[in-house]
């Protein structure tokens, strides 16, 4: 596909367009799976229910000062995640996306955030710096959710558990604070989500974020993409 556009970190807090030359939509001979070191390790489940009983804390991506165990893990996630589906899993990018934004605000909290990224993403390493940076400076900003609709998406499959998906978020309000007389109100167009994530077990895990222009949003009749229906 030709090159597309990304918005940066910095421009997406702004709320303006994505405008930075240089992405192109992640595809099967480029995919690389992520390491055992940096993801809980993905086998097949014979439920989406999770596991009542307490357990100890969960592998995680990254190297947090307070993990979670799994039940906690499992409790903070919505329910229409927690499937080895599409759907679920178009959702569940959704959901990190939107978790992304809370983090950049009183109490900055990144835990879950962590939690759910493998040492693999890039850019969950660059958003948990960036909220490090934005709690010093005192900076805030509330965002709108990811309004999408999660069964109307692309998918491409890399491998029986790691996969890659598409969708449109749609145009949104956000409220950034510089300090304490100083508030911004910024609109930002709708973008491209694309979201290359990994089965563990009982969640799903992401492995790589990436924001286009909405235009590139739909695969090219040649790509390995495939609709994702809502039947």
């Amino acid at each position: 596909m030709t090159s597309t556009k990304i918005m940066t970190r910095a421009v997406a807090l702004a709320g303006v367009a994505l405008l930075l030359a240089g992405c192109t939509f992640a595809g099967t001979d480029s995919a690389t799976e992520p390491s055992p070191s940096s993801v809980a390790s993905a086998h097949p489940v014979s439920s989406s229910t999770p596991e009542q009983s307490e357990s100890p804390a969960i592998e995680i991506g990254r190297d947090l000062d307070s993990p979670l165990t799994r039940n906690r893990l499992l409790a903070a996630l919505p329910e229409e995640t927690l499937a080895l589906t599409p759907e679920a899993a178009l959702a569940f990018a959704a959901f990190f996306m939107d978790l992304e934004y809370e983090m950049y605000a009183p109490p900055y909290d990144t835990t879950l955030y962590g939690t759910l990224s493998s040492t693999e993403c890039q850019y969950c390493g660059a958003a948990l710096s960036s909220v490090a940076d934005w709690e010093t400076l005192e900076r805030s900003v509330e965002k709108e959710p990811c309004r999408s609709d999660s069964s109307d998406g692309y998918l491409l499959e890399e491998t029986d558990y790691l996969w890659v998906m598409y969708q449109v978020c749609d145009s949104g309000l956000s409220t950034i604070t510089r300090s304490e007389n100083h508030t911004e109100l910024a609109t930002y167009a709708e973008y491209c989500l694309v979201t290359k994530v990994i089965w563990t077990n009982s969640h799903w895990m992401t492995v790589e974020s990436t924001l286009h222009d909405v235009r590139e949003c739909t695969p090219s009749e040649s790509s390995p993409a495939k609709p994702i229906n809502k039947n």
